[in-house]
């Protein structure tokens, strides 16, 4: 699905890249993903929506500070 080569230019680096296998791959995901998303969409309020945005936001800044410690 991936191929991994060392950079060219700095030999500690590695340059990771999908295969066609790998990228085929990654749009049927996607397309899956984007459908999963309208359908979820469809079925909640605009006011669902801010609200669950407001909790990740408060989950992404609660794992901030704690990495951060």
């Amino acid at each position: 699905m991936i191929t991994r080569e060392v950079g060219k230019t700095d030999r500690r680096t590695f340059i990771v890249t999908l295969t066609a296998k790998g990228r085929k791959l990654a749009r049927r995901i996607s397309s899956h993903l984007l459908e999963l998303e309208r359908e979820v969409a469809r079925g909640v309020t605009a006011a669902e929506i801010k609200g669950f945005k407001k909790v990740v936001a408060g989950l992404e800044q609660q794992a901030h500070y704690r990495a951060q410690r």
